[in-house]
């Protein structure tokens, strides 16, 4: 469930997810560390570094101009079956830019690594009914 499912402004999928366990954005943990420091990083999301998103800007220009949304793969699926758009707390803290401190998506990372904040959806919890 742990990955990124690029959604374009018809809701049509980009490309086929990138889920944790693909190393493609390896080279990026390094660099991500660098800009903000893994001390800081770390203590916002609790969260090793899964930087398939920084990965797809850089390589895939393309399909990263076309995103308007990123969702979770669990998501997606909930999106499919009502319609509704969003992601819930517990999952989202293994995105690259949630603060599970505030439980909401970290504008500091955000700007930091020069993302749209518009590209995340609202955030609700685990036993909420969203559609």
């Amino acid at each position: 469930m742990h990955g990124m499912v690029p959604l374009d402004e018809s809701r049509e999928v980009v490309r086929p997810a990138i889920i944790w366990c693909d190393q493609l954005a390896s080279e990026y943990v390094d660099s991500v560390y660098r800009i903000m420091g893994k001390e800081i990083f770390s203590r916002i999301t609790l969260n090793p570094l899964s930087p398939g998103f920084l990965w797809m800007r850089d390589y895939e220009g393309e399909n990263y101009k076309r995103v308007k949304t990123v969702l979770l793969p669990k998501d997606y699926v909930r999106y499919r079956l009502t319609g509704s758009i969003g992601s819930e707390i517990t999952d989202s803290s293994s995105t690259l830019v949630f603060d599970t401190s505030t439980r909401q998506w970290s504008k500091k990372i955000i700007e930091t690594l020069g993302l749209d904040e518009t590209y995340f959806p609202e955030l609700s919890d685990p036993l909420s009914v969203v559609g």
